[in-house]
């Protein structure tokens, strides 16, 4: 079975994250996508980010009409800052016999260098990295991280890969929506509207 792995703080999740692993599962077949929602996430320790659970709810109302789409709440369970590494080693121990994909969006791969132990993250899983077609791919950057290009992929010496991906551009983020829910303005056709609700009769992210 083909699983991808999609992790973030989702503060909060938007059709731009729906739409483009929608897209992601499509073109590489997956059988189901797990969607990671980040505790405490280690680069963003300091931002204004509503609880976890809030966000995980949130996130459940979003995904809940795909079949394809599930939740995890494997880093929920961890006191300390989470590191994607982790989570991955849980994945791959979980479904051993799986082929397993790491999605990603373009910003936070050409970040990756200041993850934790991230030669390992891309020495273990192969990589999905979503791009818009404006994208530009920097060969010279994979070349620091050991890898040499083949086919229509980037392939490591362990033999994983890094794949590039164009996906649907939807002009959409978490930032735009809690900025227009602090101005008291429209947060319509952002996200689905079961959380668009929720968000409002919680009272979220007014201050």
């Amino acid at each position: 079975m083909n699983i991808g792995i999609f992790g973030g703080t989702f503060n909060p999740v938007h059709f731009g994250h729906l739409r483009t692993v929608e897209d992601i599962r499509e073109k590489f077949k997956l059988q189901v996508v797990y969607f990671v929602l980040a505790k405490i996430p280690p680069h963003k320790l300091h931002k204004n980010i509503i609880s976890a659970k809030e966000r995980y709810k949130i996130l459940k109302l979003a995904v809940q009409s795909n079949p394809f789409f599930k939740l995890s709440d494997i880093e929920l369970k961890r006191k300390k800052p989470s590191y994607s590494l982790q989570t991955i080693k849980y994945f791959k121990k979980k479904f051993s016999n799986d082929n397993l994909y790491f999605i990603l969006g373009s910003d936070a791969f050409y970040e990756i260098d200041t993850w934790y132990k991230f030669q390992e993250i891309l020495a273990s899983i192969d990589i999905i990295v979503m791009t818009r077609e404006s994208f530009y791919c920097n060969e010279n950057f994979l070349k620091q991280l050991n890898y040499t290009k083949e086919k229509d992929y980037f392939i490591n010496k362990s033999g994983k890969k890094v794949y590039f991906c164009n996906v649907t551009r939807l002009d959409i983020s978490s930032s735009k929506i809690r900025e227009n829910i602090k101005k008291n303005l429209s947060i319509n056709y952002f996200m689905p509207e079961k959380c668009i609700q929720y968000i409002y009769k919680k009272q979220l992210y007014t201050e």
